[in-house]
């Protein structure tokens, strides 16, 4: 994710912008996070292939940390913008046999941008309730965030691609009704769960051209240009 030029937030410090200097102070210094990650189980002293995984996600966010390793204990210095998100990914990676802490260690100079990797989005074509048979034909297309008979909206983010770019699909397509019939065309549907975010989760995975949707009952993300016109349109200008 991309953070504002420092020439922006001195010409809004200029402007009297609410916030400005506390924006301004955090892009010119990071605030330092020590972090404790502890292998627990019989499985810690084989860890070494596990944990390289999480040392690659380590260096992908933040590539000047220092690590030191202390039998079970591995320790790094990081940015704390950095930790967002980061437990869910240890955890995976060490199949939920890990505790992660962390303690404030000081401030240095801004470390750069932080970029992350992430499959492109499946996206709702049309708006109304997603239909189970729609969703089992599309399911070869990545995973979804969505349950049948949930209400969606065009520009609604509704799962994750297979691939790298994003893809617009219309769940709300129902099944075509004749009185034609073959063998095998009325097979049981099998879905697979719908994968459900936390706000911590969604704020991770949110987009540059995407907005995390909090509402009383749920989170969602949407795309900022709910149009599929809009969205190409605003691909293709220069």
């Amino acid at each position: 994710m991309s953070s504002p030029s420092i020439s922006g937030l001195l010409a809004d410090l200029r402007n009297g912008s609410p916030g400005a200097p506390e924006q301004l102070f955090a892009r010119i210094y990071d605030e330092l996070r020590r972090l404790a990650h502890v292998v627990r189980g019989n499985g810690a002293p084989a860890t070494l292939n596990t944990t390289a995984l999480v040392h690659e996600a380590y260096l992908h966010l933040q590539p000047s940390e220092d690590l030191e390793i202390e039998n079970k204990k591995h320790f790094f210095r990081l940015a704390a913008r950095a930790l967002m998100g980061l437990t869910n990914l240890i955890l995976t990676a060490t199949e939920g046999e890990a505790v992660v802490s962390s303690r404030f260690q000081g401030f240095e100079p801004w470390k750069g941008d932080i970029f992350t990797k992430r499959n492109g989005a499946l996206i709702a074509m049309e708006t109304g309730a997603a239909i189970a048979y729609s969703l089992n034909k599309l399911q070869d297309r990545g995973r979804f965030f969505i349950a049948p008979n949930e209400e969606v909206y065009e520009g609604q983010v509704i799962g994750e691609n297979n691939r790298a770019d994003d893809m617009a699909l219309n769940v709300t397509k129902t099944k075509k009704l004749s009185n034609m019939r073959s063998a095998g065309a009325d097979e049981k549907m099998v879905l697979a769960p719908p994968v459900r975010m936390s706000l911590e989760q969604a704020m991770e995975y949110v987009g540059k051209d995407e907005y995390v949707e909090v509402t009383p009952h749920h989170i969602r993300l949407r795309k900022i240009l709910l149009k599929e016109t809009e969205r190409k349109r605003e691909k293709k200008s220069p």
